[in-house]
């Protein structure tokens, strides 16, 4: 499976594709995809720092009563 990183360098791929277009149309096609690449990759992250939140809460010590 990608990795986060790999979606936001296909999301600035798209971005540089899409400025190097004479072509309105691919441009903006271009576009929407670079911002649904870069969607992917941000909620890839966001799910891993759920994860990596999740285990440190976790592995806290707990106050002794």
């Amino acid at each position: 499976m990608p990795s986060a990183e790999y979606y936001h360098r296909q999301a600035d791929l798209c971005i540089r594709l899409s400025r190097a277009r004479g072509d309105k149309e691919a441009s903006a096609r271009l576009l929407i995809l670079a911002e649904a690449y870069r969607g992917i990759a941000d909620e890839m992250a966001g799910i891993r720092r759920q994860c990596l939140t999740t285990v440190l809460i976790l592995d806290k010590p707990r106050p002794e009563k």
